[in-house]
């Protein structure tokens, strides 16, 4: 992305409102960073800019490692056999407790692979189940896989607790992508479409079937993964100007300006000491990139919201007007000089 500076931003918005190109005052900063957040925010999400736009390969859910603990319930992606599965127990981890084995069976002692639907007839009592049975419990309305075999009783029931317990209850499958996977790099802002195979690579893809609901979408096909088209989530402008004598945490987010001058956002990406600046420990810190597109919209968008404060209708009219000029020109370059994926019918006449 090619993007501009903050200070640029601030430089601007501050000449249109006090005629001198310079930051705003400490006591102006917080009020003007507010507009500026709020001008990015309405332009970020009016379209599929191509700047803003990105396609990435997604699992459903995160790859199993033998360094993390399991419980009941938990899913996990198995490479080795690309298929997903739940976990029956709780503090499950180790090598040795994967879901699959060596020749690809299922650890069903711990494990049971993941599907929409069961099926299994009912569980009774007085009977000898051995590891990987699914009964149907009428009581709990749920399927269960035993883990441990036994002979069924009044007290070793599917739901039963503590020492008791001989199953697994089994939960239907939602493939679905989280846009906020926390494996993942970039957090999704607004889902394009959702392909079977990768757009930049090959013509030979299908649509999938989705379904977004709070922060996630859902896919019907019954693939291992998938190519989802998103908008990145758009950044938010919090950062109040970077004190060195203080220490930061992940998360934190500052306004730093470089030796040459050059003012930016930064967000904290590991613990930051005092005088850790982003300038000399760039591995704690990351800009916060702007696009350089939404230069001239941001700066008399943001001077438009701060004419509110001082009730100048001609002014602020002037200023939306400019700001509008600003967004015509951006959506006319993008549609007639980048225009958005569009979703083609599937071919095999052409090579990939």
């Amino acid at each position: 992305m090619i993007t501009t500076s903050a200070g640029r931003l601030f430089f601007g918005i501050n000449e249109l409102l006090a005629g001198a190109s310079e930051l705003p005052s400490t006591a102006q900063f917080p009020v003007i960073r507010g507009h500026l957040d709020l001008a990015l925010g309405e332009i970020w999400n009016i379209e599929f800019f191509p700047f803003t736009f990105y396609t990435e390969r997604r699992y459903f859910r995160q790859n199993w490692s033998s360094a993390s603990t399991y419980n009941k319930t938990n899913e996990v992606y198995d490479a080795a056999t690309q298929q997903y599965f739940q976990c029956l127990r709780d503090s499950v981890t180790g090598a040795g407790n994967s879901p699959t084995d060596s020749s690809g069976d299922e650890r069903s002692a711990y494990w049971a692979e993941c599907k929409t639907t069961y099926a299994g007839s009912d569980w009774v009592t007085a009977t000898a189940y051995v590891v990987g049975d699914i009964r149907f419990y009428p009581v709990t309305n749920a399927y269960y896989q035993c883990h441990t075999a036994h002979t069924s009783s009044g007290t070793l029931v599917p739901d039963a607790t503590s020492s008791n317990e001989r199953w697994g209850v089994l939960t239907p499958f939602q493939r679905y992508v989280d846009h906020a996977q926390s494996w993942e790099t970039n957090l999704i802002g607004a889902v394009f479409d959702v392909k079977d195979a990768d757009p930049r690579v090959t013509r030979r893809w299908d649509s999938l079937t989705k379904r977004s609901q709070l922060d996630r979408t859902y896919v019907v096909e019954a693939v291992a993964s998938c190519w989802v088209e998103f908008r990145l989530r758009r950044p938010r402008l919090t950062g109040t100007f970077y004190d060195a004598t203080l220490a930061y945490s992940v998360g934190d987010q500052v306004y730093f300006t470089t030796t040459a001058g050059v003012g930016n956002f930064y967000k904290c990406t590991a613990t930051a000491s005092a005088g850790d600046t982003p300038a000399t420990d760039t591995d704690k810190w990351s800009i916060v990139e702007i696009p350089l597109a939404f230069e001239g919209y941001l700066i008399q968008a943001a001077f438009a919201k701060a004419l509110l404060a001082e009730e100048d209708s001609t002014r602020r009219a002037q200023a939306l007007s400019a700001a509008q000029e600003y967004l015509v020109l951006l959506l006319d370059e993008h549609f007639r000089q980048n225009p958005a994926p569009t979703i083609s019918p599937r071919t095999y006449a052409s090579a990939p």
